[in-house]
């Protein structure tokens, strides 16, 4: 019996090294971006967006979403701005703005519409302001999520296509890691309680390691499984993998 837990004990002693073991930093990220600062960020969702939104020939220039066009500012008295004069309106606020189609976009006027200008209704922020919901980022699956604090990674953002806002349409922001892989709370904690002196929820959540140390001291001879199962159901041991819970 003391030799299981002697090889039980090594074998936890063992996985404390594991690079995966929450509070273990890894460190690094392959976001799809450049740390540079000087590096402008990647504009390949900018570019799938335009070949999907303005090379429709047959498109209606008025129709046309905010990616499609170029817009400037008007002030109170109708006129467009001048290039690098600062919109004199309160952020968030809705103004008017006159838009032209951008380069390279494919449109058609019909009628004597050429003629009209495209007006448009459009917030006063630039985009990386722009509401959470009206951009998407790049996602990182090598930072852990559950580290103590929560890790962070420079992640390359875009508008939404149809999103109106000022400046680059795309941006750098520092984001939460909080990636998910499909592990589930409940299916672990479930196979705490059933099986876990066989060592099967450490095995599910990927610490082969300590399964191995659970499954030949037959949970260590209980107290193990226990203890376990009590972290596990307050949310304290989580994947091996950094990622959270779904």
């Amino acid at each position: 019996m003391w030799a299981w837990l002697v090889v039980s004990s090594l074998l936890w002693l063992v996985s404390m090294a594991d690079p995966y073991f929450p509070g273990h930093n890894q460190g690094g990220c392959n976001a799809d971006v450049s740390l540079d600062e000087n590096t402008p960020p990647s504009e390949v969702f900018l570019d799938q967006q335009r070949v999907r939104h303005c090379y429709d020939s047959n498109a209606h220039c008025h129709d046309l979403p905010a990616v499609c066009l170029d817009c400037t500012v008007l002030t109170s008295e109708g006129k467009p701005l001048q290039e690098g004069e600062p919109p004199s309106c309160h952020y968030g606020e809705m103004v008017d703005a006159e838009c032209t189609p951008a380069k390279e976009t494919r449109c058609a006027f019909y009628g004597d519409s050429h003629k009209k200008k495209i007006l448009r209704k459009v917030p006063c922020n630039y985009c990386f302001q722009s509401d959470p919901r009206e951009y998407t980022c790049s996602s990182c699956n090598q930072c852990l999520s559950i580290d103590t604090p929560r890790q962070r990674y420079m992640a390359n953002c875009t508008v939404n296509y149809d999103t109106f806002c000022e400046g680059s349409r795309t941006f750098y922001m520092m984001k939460l890691c909080g990636f998910t892989t499909g592990y589930k709370w409940s299916t672990a904690f479930i196979l705490s309680l059933t099986l876990g002196g066989f060592g099967v929820d450490r095995f599910y959540l990927g610490f082969w390691k300590e399964g191995l140390g659970k499954l030949f001291s037959f949970g260590g001879l209980g107290v193990w499984t226990m203890v376990d199962a009590i972290l596990i159901g307050v949310g304290y041991i989580t994947p091996a993998d950094g990622s959270l819970y779904m």
